[in-house]
Formats: structure tokens, sequence, C-alpha cells
């Protein structure tokens, strides 16, 4: 019965058992998931996904592998769960409802913001992603490997990217200040992750722009920039840009053009300023 049960939930053919027999154990075994939880603190700018706070989708992908069987079947292709972060919520997958097999082994993994996601054997094993100009899409993904049937399926999300910002100090004399313009880091527009080992392949390089500080003197303790980044994580060297403009009595009196080579590492998850 069981063999037959796990057929007709896979293929969706209600083979071998009577449709009453089936709707009665399926309609108290549905899979449903819990509050995601982002486990560390980088977030993007106009994002706040830290703790279980803003998340409102994710895209989901499962398998499942019945008594006696060799090879798992997918019964989530990245497909959106949606919900509402509270105590006692529920998230679902309206597009795709599952139903728990019992003695069955489950696995489910979930992506958010990825551009594309590689599939082998019905799991991501490679996700894309594409730097935006506002820095402002991150790039999530969670694992549980180990469900308990009947349960709802929990997920605890990592940052796959790093993020950036810049603050400006002057200890200039009174009626100096500075403009820092143009600020620009030089990474990648693009880059692939590969999740079993979890390294990055950095694609295209890009500059990508911070944009501006102004208005820096040593009346403050520093002036950060408003625009933070997203960026692909990198170990190599990378190179930072910028105009600093010297003004006296709000007359310009000196634009000069930098670069600073940077050999701190850009490690997934971590922020930097």
């Amino acid at each position: 019965m069981k063999k037959y049960l796990y057929i007709a939930l896979a293929a969706a053919a209600l083979t071998s058992c009577s449709s009453d027999e089936v709707m009665e154990t399926v309609e108290k075994q549905a899979i449903a998931f819990g509050n995601p939880f982002i486990g560390n603190s980088t977030r993007a700018a106009d994002k706040t996904y830290s703790g279980e706070t803003a998340l409102t989708k994710f895209n989901v992908y499962g398998t499942v592998k019945g008594t006696g069987a060799t090879t798992p079947v997918a019964i989530y292709t990245g497909n959106e769960v949606t919900g509402t972060v509270g105590a006692n919520s529920t998230w679902t997958c309206a597009s795709n409802k599952q139903y728990w097999i019992d003695d069955a082994e489950y696995d489910f993994e979930a992506v958010v913001d990825a551009d594309n996601v590689e599939v082998t054997n019905g799991m991501p094993s490679k996700l894309t992603y594409t730097t935006t100009d506002t820095g402002s899409k991150d790039l999530l993904y969670a694992e549980n490997l180990t469900p308990t049937v009947g349960e709802k399926v929990a997920f605890e999300f990592n940052h796959l990217l790093s993020k950036a910002w810049f603050t400006v100090k002057s200890n200039t004399a009174n009626g100096y200040k500075y403009n820092v313009k143009n600020i620009t880091v030089a990474n990648y527009a693009n880059g692939t992750y590969t999740i079993n080992g979890g390294t990055w392949a950095p694609g295209t390089a890009k500059n990508i722009s911070f944009g501006n500080v102004d208005a820096v003197t040593s009346d403050n303790s520093g002036l950060t920039n408003e625009t933070q980044m997203l960026l692909i994580p990198t170990t190599t060297d990378f190179d930072v840009t910028f105009t600093v403009e010297l003004y006296y009595n709000d007359k310009l009196v000196e634009t000069k053009d930098y670069t600073s080579n940077v050999t701190t590492d850009l490690l997934k998850g971590y922020s930097y300023n």
C-alpha cells in the first residue's frame, strides 16, 4: 500500500488506491514551512533581512525517496513559498501542494533572489547572480536535509554576498572641507556560487559605483555615504578609486584623483566599512 501511495503522490496518479482512502491520509499530512530565519547580519540597503524579519517569499526545492527506493523524486522544483513572519505562521506553496509520506526520506533546500539555479538530482547545485546598480538585491541559501515528517520545514538562510560602504573623516583646519566624488570598487558584474564546496567563481569585471560623500569637515566625526552595496565575494586584491575636491571657505582649491589598492578579502556574509 505504501509503495502505491508513494507512486500516486509523486506521479499524481492515484494508482491502486481508492480516492477516499488517499484523501483521508494526505489531508492530515500536508507539507508546510515554518518561519525562515536569517543566520547572519549582512543585509541589503533597502531590505532588513536579519533575524526573522522582512522575508516574505523564497523558492523551495525538495525531493522524496520512499521506503526501498534508490532514486529520489523531485516534489518541489523552485516553487515559490510565501508567508508573513509571526509566532505561529505557516508558510505555504500555493502552486504546488504536497503531502508527507510516512517512512519516506526528504531533502529540502531554499533560495532567495538567484538569477538562475542549476539543478542536479532535483536539488540546487549552482546559483548565478548579477550585481545591481543599487546594490540592493541579496542572495540567500538554506537547506534542511533532516526534516521531521509531519512537522513544519524550517530554514535558516545564510547570505552569500559581501556588503560594503564608506565613511570619510577629516582632520583639516577650520574653513576647509572635502567632497569625495565617484567612489568605485573594482569588483564583478556577475558570478556563480557552487553549493557543494561553498565557493564563488567571479565573472565579468565591473566598476561598482558607491556615489559621493560631500562636505566632510573636521567638525564631524565622519560622514557615511548612503549607498551600501552587496558585492560578489573575492579573495583577490581590488582597487578603490575616487576624486577628492578640497574647498576653503567654499572656494574650490584643488581636485585630485586617487586609487587605493585594498588587500582585505571580501567574505560571504560579512560587512565592510
